[in-house]
């Protein structure tokens, strides 16, 4: 997720976290360097209703795509 999101988002609370399950997790900065998101658990937890409502509204990821695809097909359109 670190590779997603950035610090200050981070910090101004612009996002919301679950696991699988449905527990909503807390999001926080840690000290600069390569692991500095900090993930907790929280004690809430979303009913199987509310966490099917969550699911919906998520943006969906595309599948990922390497590098080296990318860049292949940037060149093939030139």
């Amino acid at each position: 997720m670190q590779g997603y999101l950035e610090a200050i988002d981070v910090e101004n609370e612009e996002y919301e976290a679950w696991d699988a399950t449905g527990r909503s997790l807390n999001l926080g900065v840690g000290e600069p360097g390569t692991e500095w998101l900090k993930i907790t658990s929280a004690e809430h937890s979303a009913s199987e209703h509310e966490f099917r409502a969550i699911k919906d509204r998520a943006e969906k990821w595309k599948e990922y795509e390497s590098l080296w695809k990318r860049v292949h097909r940037w060149f093939a359109r030139s």
